[in-house]
């Protein structure tokens, strides 16, 4: 298993993004001069699970899911076998701590360990810890805000397993809302901290949720209601009262305006873009990395959007 500090690492080596969806195994590979420089998606496979292989984010079917991604990665056609992977975010515990500035190292951890055993609902043995700084505190003077992330070690444990089982070696477990926010990143705002405020909704097969970005960074995010392709005018409609009722608890829980542009991921019904720009004025966009970044052409039955989230894992080979 993954030790302390090691799971949500930052790495200089070359990645393949591998998203572990509800319905298909996406991979991908992107190649350029850095995390800001052009981009080209030098790899991508896409194969799809049986059904019920994955569960809320559980692996449930192990043994077929990693003879998948096998496939998958022989299909993308690289020879990297270093990978990235991600956990769901509702699978993901993150909290912000202020601590006391000028604490490193050995000092900083114990901190961590501490405060993690004090407001964490699970057992220690049971959690897998990480943490990045974000910057000074905004609440306490001579202060800084650590991001502390924790997830159940068996959630952790069996994605490497996966991985390993397929002949892998996995470098990193990200959180997929963190990727996600990447990859939008890096569209939007090339490369750039994108001023003002952009949203995303995501629409998986299993589950919908919904992200707002500000400056490149996430600032709220929330779980919605179950998925459900259908693109008949009561779901649309569904989908619709959900994002308001998301975009209202943004508004309320934060300083931030209504968001400038939104993109809609993953399995999007055709009325929806509409749909959703008359209800919010907000410009709608389907963003597309495989047409923008290299003009390659998808997988037939992949939607155009779907493989952001195994883009924003392959973006963790340009950490700085």
């Amino acid at each position: 298993m993954f030790p302390f500090r090691r799971w949500w690492r930052r790495t200089q080596l070359p990645v393949l993004g591998v998203d572990l969806g509800a319905d298909a195994i996406r991979v991908v590979g992107l190649s350029g001069r850095s995390r800001c420089g052009p981009l080209k998606v030098s790899h991508y496979a896409y194969r799809p699970l049986p059904r019920g292989a994955m569960r809320d984010g559980v692996v449930a079917m192990p043994e077929e899911i990693a003879a998948t991604l096998r496939d998958a990665i022989r299909d993308s056609g690289s020879r990297l076998r270093d990978v990235a992977l991600a956990l769901p975010a509702g699978a993901v515990i993150r909290k912000t701590l202020s601590l006391p500035d000028g604490l490193h190292g050995d000092d900083l951890e114990m901190q961590i360990e501490a405060e993690a055993s004090e407001s964490l609902p699970f057992p220690r043995d049971d959690i897998g810890l990480d943490f990045a700084a974000a910057g000074p505190s905004t609440a306490q003077p001579d202060s800084v805000d650590v991001v502390l992330v924790a997830a159940r070690r068996e959630r952790i444990d069996e994605r490497i397993a996966l991985a390993r089982a397929a002949g892998l070696r996995p470098l990193i477990v990200d959180i997929e809302s963190h990727a996600l926010v990447a990859a939008l990143t890096a569209v939007d705002g090339e490369c750039t901290a994108t001023e003002g405020v952009i949203a995303a909704l995501w629409l998986g097969m299993d589950r919908r949720h919904c992200l707002f970005i500000a400056n490149g960074e996430l600032v709220y995010e929330r779980e919605l209601g179950l998925a459900n392709a259908a693109d008949d005018s009561a779901s649309v409609d569904r989908i619709c009262q959900e994002f308001d009722r998301a975009l209202q608890l943004f508004q309320t829980a934060t300083v931030y305006a209504q968001p400038q542009q939104t993109y809609l991921l993953g399995a999007v019904p055709a009325t929806l873009p509409s749909a959703l720009q008359r209800r919010t004025g907000s410009h709608i966009a389907l963003p597309d990395p495989l047409l923008s970044w290299s003009g390659k052409e998808r997988s037939a039955g992949d939607p155009p959007s779907s493989c952001m989230l195994a883009c924003g894992l392959a973006l963790r080979s340009f950490d700085r």
